[in-house]
């Protein structure tokens, strides 16, 4: 769908889904920003520009992800002069990214929709523990009973300083469960692909909200079940990997999350 910009000028919103592996998750947000613009301009497509003394291409990523972080489910949206056949765009694209970066979906988006960034109400997480930093033998079934608590209180930093949060309400899913077993909460068809690590090993399996009200960092439950337990977390000890990124809808079955990029409401998940 084409929509009229400012001054009559008219352009397509298009919305980018993306992963983001290997060495590149080293890369920091202001980084990332600058390679997709070099990666638009190498693969020639129609990209808008914004005007003035100093354009530049027209893009807003959904929610930055931590530095040494992977993920299946970033999501950036840009803007063209034209509406562009999504199939040869996601093509053009992966042809000129370096390796660990993948276009795996897109959507042409509707004239009046928000900016990915804003619209962000819920994550999928997979963490995992550093060998050698893992918790005492037995860990899985503590944080099982964790979890399973009516109130999970913690201490979370904001910019006008420190407050306390329950993040019960803010945890919509959660499970501990052997890498070989895990299925997506939105997509069962989802698999877990880390070569370097053994189809054993326990993940920790978190649907949470990401809002911008209600945002819970999933690392923060892992930091308060160590502390209440009496244990020590060591420095850099989870590996952080972001399976998808949600937006909220409601219709006649309720309240739901669904993948930025599914139009078609494959992939609901009710809460």
């Amino acid at each position: 769908m084409r929509c009229e910009g400012e001054k009559g000028i008219f352009m397509t919103k298009i919305r980018l889904k993306f992963s983001k592996r290997g060495p590149v998750r080293f890369i920091g947000h202001l980084d990332l920003m600058r390679y997709f613009q070099k990666v638009n301009r190498r693969a020639d497509i129609d990209v808008k520009y914004s005007e003035g003394f100093s354009p530049h291409q027209v893009l807003s990523f959904a929610e930055p992800l931590s530095v040494g972080a992977t993920s299946d489910g970033e999501y950036l949206d840009i803007q063209m002069n034209s509406e562009p056949d999504i199939k040869t765009l996601i093509d053009q694209l992966n042809s000129v990214m370096n390796e660990g970066i993948e276009i795996l979906d897109a959507c042409i988006l509707d004239e009046k929709s928000e900016k990915a960034m804003t619209l962000v109400d819920a994550a999928e997480w997979i963490l995992t523990f550093r060998e050698g930093k893992e918790p005492a033998d037995g860990w899985e079934d503590e944080l099982k009973e964790y979890m399973a608590k009516d109130e999970l209180p913690a201490i979370k930093k904001t910019k006008r300083g420190e407050t306390q949060i329950n993040m019960k309400p803010l945890i919509f899913k959660a499970e501990v469960v052997a890498k070989k077993d895990l299925r997506g909460y939105s997509d069962p068809e989802y698999r877990y692909i880390d070569n370097n690590l053994d189809d054993n090993i326990s993940c920790i399996h978190l649907f949470v909200s990401s809002g911008s009200a209600d945002h819970l960092k999933p690392g923060m439950v892992i930091e308060n079940f160590m502390r209440e337990s009496g244990q020590q977390m060591q420095p850099n000890a989870i590996r952080l990997h972001r399976v998808d990124t949600f937006l909220k809808g409601e219709d006649e079955k309720g309240t739901y999350e669904v993948p930025m990029t599914d139009t078609e409401g494959k992939y609901k998940i009710y809460l």
